[in-house]
């Protein structure tokens, strides 16, 4: 394996992933404020929800990093460790969608599960893309 490289990818993932998550955030939050009127949330008796962008940018970063933990463990312990890693993404999709959906009334979850779900299929699909290009194999003896 090529650890810088996979080091590397890790980090520019993480990086991606916590711009996408901001950016999402902020698009979330400018639809909540310019696009649902203020009297919306206290007519359905709800609190107008409160995106910190940067929280959630944060977060996405650490799932990144998690998912390179994640898929350096499975390299070492496992002998097909893509497939094991594709099934753990589709998995934390699930879960990252299911636990925002369930956290609330749907009218102030449906666009974060939405963007969850995003983040998670990005994060998976870069990890193991890097993955493969910086594992190397062994030649054979001749």
């Amino acid at each position: 394996m090529d650890v810088p490289k996979y080091l590397g990818g890790a980090a520019v993932t993480a990086v991606v992933a916590g711009l996408l998550t901001y950016l999402g955030a902020v698009i979330i939050g400018g639809i909540m404020a310019n696009w649902i009127p203020a009297s919306y949330w206290p007519d359905h008796g709800l609190a107008r929800p409160v995106i910190d962008a940067a929280l959630w940018a944060w977060t996405g970063a650490a799932a990144a990093i998690l998912a390179a933990a994640v898929m350096w463990a499975l390299i070492k312990v496992t002998p097909v460790p893509a497939r094991f890693f594709s099934a753990l993404s589709v998995l934390a999709a699930i879960g990252a969608a299911t636990a925002m959906l369930t956290s609330g009334p749907w009218q102030t979850v449906i666009l974060p599960a939405v963007l969850a779900l995003i983040v998670v299929m990005v994060i998976g699909s870069l990890t193991a893309l890097y993955t493969r290009y910086t594992i190397t194999t062994p030649r054979r003896p001749q």
